[in-house]
């Protein structure tokens, strides 16, 4: 099989990189760093222009108001047979700080999820109605996402997100729902009271 090596530019740099030497007038919604000259990356930082979120990967401030993009731009940390899960499906979903590591489920049994320094890898049954597809990625949906964080997190992490997940349009009543389902789960309790603090009743 015969390969292709890419041209190297000036100081090594791929001949792809070229083309973000002196970026466009608009800026693409996701750029990776590797695309991008050391200089121009941290230029358009300090300008305001791109937000770092994962991966390596950067993106438009404006374009983040999308849950797609937001999706979009965690993808290469999601293998095909996961879904993002907690924090990062908080912030696919409602928007506010990216997560640090980005946390990904896979249903129980399948096969487990590489270790990346970016992730955090769990199991946990994963039935289709809890999950949506946003951009390239599956994603736990609202309701799902914030029993998990209610259950998960610390109290004083959780309250943010659940909050503004509220302020999207979660339905608390429905979480705890779900949650009076499995009385005996892990979390529970926490969770019912931090949903409860929403308004729940």
């Amino acid at each position: 099989m015969t390969t292709t090596t890419e041209p190297a530019g000036p100081a090594g740099a791929p001949a792809g990189a070229l083309a973000w030497a002196h970026p466009p007038g608009r800026l693409p919604d996701l750029l990776p760093r590797a695309r991008t000259r050391p200089g121009t990356w941290f230029d358009l930082h300090r300008s305001g222009a791109l937000v770092a979120v994962a991966d390596g990967t950067a993106a438009r401030c404006a374009a983040l108001a999308v849950p797609a993009v937001r999706a979009a731009a965690l993808a290469s940390l999601v293998p095909a047979r996961a879904a993002l899960a907690r924090t990062a499906a908080a912030w696919v979903h409602v928007g506010g700080p990216p997560p640090t590591r980005v946390e990904v489920v896979v249903p129980t049994g399948a096969r487990r999820v590489d270790p990346h320094p970016g992730r955090v890898a769990l199991e946990a049954a994963l039935p289709a109605a809890d999950l949506v597809t946003l951009g390239p990625v599956r994603v736990t949906t609202p309701a799902r996402t914030a029993a998990d964080v209610a259950r998960a997190l610390p109290p004083e992490d959780a309250r943010p997100w659940l909050r503004r997940l509220a302020d999207g349009g979660l339905e608390v009543r429905d979480v705890l729902d779900a949650l009076a389902a499995r009385p005996g789960g892990r979390g529970v309790r926490q969770a019912r009271a931090l949903l409860l603090e929403l308004g729940g009743t």
